[in-house]
């Protein structure tokens, strides 16, 4: 993620920034460690013509693969834009569908709070687990306290039952850094994020994926806590 001037309706730079989506080449990084990043096949990748890539390369899209303007919009809503409107569940589906995260019922796939359950539903009917997922698909997180009341018991969902689940987000990549992901980190006007998975304390935006969420854990009879959409 990086930050750069707004530019205004004419296309001029203001004194205002905005946060954005960007994948930054690291030391011995190319096309191919790219794929394995993003779980994309080279071939695809060498169609988008993204020239060399080396330590210090960066790339603002994926093209068709991976549009990463819906994700920088939503880095930058306000909190009357993130409040009432959205939640992990549904921005996470509404991604891994291709569709426009919410702003302000515009463009919105679900027109309210997708609940746990009715999530855990929609992901089995329409879609699938992958033990090789790509940039854009989701990931479920469960530590099996859906009560929220601080320990697992006999009052809670099993956390790979339908309803189960504490969170929803966006793949983007798995590096040396770990397994990084995008998605709304609480709720109500909560603000959308950027964060590693496995490593709670060393995150892209000082945040991180809450520890009460707890970890990816797939859906009873799937194989994989990431799912893709069905075809």
């Amino acid at each position: 993620m990086a930050e750069r001037k707004k530019k205004d309706d004419t296309g001029r730079d203001t004194e205002e920034t905005e946060k954005y989506l960007t994948l930054v080449a690291e030391k011995d990084d190319n096309i191919n460690t790219l794929a394995e990043q993003t779980g994309f096949k080279i071939d695809d990748l060498k169609q988008l013509n993204l020239g060399e890539l080396n330590e210090g390369s960066i790339l603002t899209g994926l093209g068709e693969l991976f549009n990463f303007d819906v994700i920088s919009k939503a880095l930058n809503y306000k909190e009357n834009q993130c409040a009432g409107k959205n939640n992990c569940f549904n921005s996470s589906i509404e991604i891994a569908e291709g569709n426009e995260i919410s702003k302000n019922g515009i463009n919105m796939a679900f027109r309210t709070f997708f609940s746990a359950s009715v999530t855990d539903q929609y992901l089995l009917q329409n879609f699938e687990s992958t033990a090789n997922p790509q940039s854009g698909n989701l990931v479920r997180f469960s530590s099996g306290d859906t009560n929220n009341d601080g320990q697992v018991n006999s009052q809670d969902i099993p956390k790979g039952e339908v309803g189960g689940a504490l969170h929803y987000a966006t793949f983007l990549l798995k590096n040396n850094h770990g397994i990084q992901v995008f998605s709304k980190n609480g709720i109500g006007a909560s603000r959308y994020e950027m964060n590693y998975v496995d490593k709670p304390f060393e995150t892209l935006d000082n945040k991180s994926i809450q520890s009460s969420y707890g970890s990816p854990v797939p859906l009873t009879g799937t194989n994989s806590a990431f799912y893709k959409r069905k075809k």
